[in-house]
């Protein structure tokens, strides 16, 4: 049997592609005569007695935990050199949200982020709005861009004596970028924990993001529909 690699993808952080030698492989399987052939013995029927009515119990359906999902949203967007875009960290289907803590890479040379906060020292990003009718405090805020690689780090949680954390969907912070050079810039979520009331970390997913800068305006795109 041939062990063949398709395809093979490597990228570094802000999403240049790492050359990368493919070798397949080979498994030998060997196939020999079964030396004896097992025999099937049924099981006894069971003849009920008439006498007896039988109520099947009831089957019960499994129910379906929704995914907690954190995703950059939108997806995919495309803004001009010199011009603005924003991009949110949502969660979904969370429940008993007391803290969250979120590493988010992009490109530097292509991209800048405008300051959330201009009367604080260095650049900060805007808290979503999952904590907003909760006590809840900002531990970490802050940009970090070289020129050449960039990164988001926001770390919030709610008061102690909170009683229960937020549950639902909503915004965990939200970026607003400037294009400075025309390109593609991968937004990744690289660390992404949640924690519940007990500070236990929560399961999720991540969906990443990325940023086409160009020259603008850019045409509405239409989305191709596959049957």
């Amino acid at each position: 049997g041939v062990l063949s690699f398709v395809e093979v993808i490597l990228c570094e952080a802000d999403g240049t592609t790492i050359k990368v030698q493919i070798d397949s492989g080979q498994v030998n399987v060997t196939v020999v005569e079964a030396t004896s052939t097992p025999t099937f013995t049924p099981a006894p029927t069971h003849t009920p007695d008439p006498g007896l009515s039988v109520t099947p119990s009831p089957t019960s359906s499994p129910s379906l935990t929704p995914v907690v999902q954190v995703r950059a949203a939108p997806e995919f967007q495309q803004i001009a050199v010199g011009g603005n875009g924003v991009l949110q960290v949502r969660v979904d289907n969370v429940c008993d949200l007391f803290a969250y803590d979120i590493r988010l890479d992009y490109n530097g040379a292509l991209l800048d982020v405008e300051d959330g906060s201009p009367g604080q020292p260095g650049i900060q990003v805007y808290m979503g709005d999952v904590f907003d009718s909760l006590a809840h405090q900002v531990v970490q805020n802050g940009v970090y861009d070289d020129g050449v690689f960039g990164q988001v780090q926001f770390v919030a949680s709610l008061n102690t004596l909170a009683p229960n954390g937020f549950c639902g969907s909503g915004v965990l912070l939200w970026v607003m970028f400037r294009g400075i050079l025309p390109g593609l810039s991968n937004v990744t979520l690289t660390e992404v924990n949640l924690y519940d009331h007990a500070g236990d970390p929560i399961a999720r997913g991540l969906t990443h993001g990325e940023i086409l800068v160009g020259v603008g305006p850019f045409p509405s795109l239409t989305p191709t529909l596959t049957p």
